[in-house]
């Protein structure tokens, strides 16, 4: 069994997620407990100034892909959920206190620790238009959009029998879509 330190240790950003419909489920039993992770979180007072929305219509991704810096696109749209953020300001004693940010951030990394846990691989989304999203979501005014967590099932590596190559090149095996096509589209 992994302790939590390896847990943490193995946790990486992901940028690719599988697109095979039958690797894209999440259980709700797992979603739920990567949740109550968040909810869980430590926070100065004990406010929990956080909300989350969980994203997994596919149509609503698409929306969000579009709201997204180019880099996150394939992020967003590769995910199979997106957890939004948010959190409310107006809780805090102390007006124009950013502690709403860092108590958010807490429990998105209880989220982050959670799914790693659970073999789901994620990466942290903070590139957008918080007004958009805010309005695409139906966001109240008062409440602070922090970030996005994609989540997905990690793309998995290219079988050794694709790679390895006995005496000579072999040119069926390299066959493959090229990567490099998707990068210059980020680039543009």
């Amino acid at each position: 069994m992994l302790t939590l330190v390896d847990v943490i240790l193995n946790i990486r950003d992901e940028r690719r997620f599988s697109r095979d419909p039958e690797e894209q489920e999440i259980d709700e039993k797992v979603l739920k407990d990567i949740l109550e992770a968040g909810r869980r979180a430590p926070t100065g007072h004990n406010v929990q100034p956080w909300h989350f929305i969980v994203v997994s219509e596919a149509k609503t991704r698409k929306r969000l892909h579009d709201l997204v810096e180019r880099y996150y696109k394939d992020v967003i749209n590769d995910s199979h959920i997106v957890i939004i953020g948010c959190a409310d300001p107006t809780l805090y004693p102390t007006k124009g206190s950013n502690i709403y940010v860092i108590d958010t951030a807490i429990a998105l990394q209880n989220i982050v620790v959670a799914a790693e846990a659970y073999g789901i691989k994620t990466c942290w989304v903070r590139d957008f238009s918080e007004a958009e999203v805010k309005e695409l979501l139906k966001i109240p005014e008062n409440i602070r959009v922090i970030a996005m967590i994609a989540m997905g099932t990690p793309r998995g590596r290219r079988p050794l029998e694709e790679i390895v190559h006995y005496e000579v090149f072999d040119r069926e095996k390299a066959k493959r879509q090229p990567i490099i096509g998707s990068l210059l589209e980020i680039v543009k």
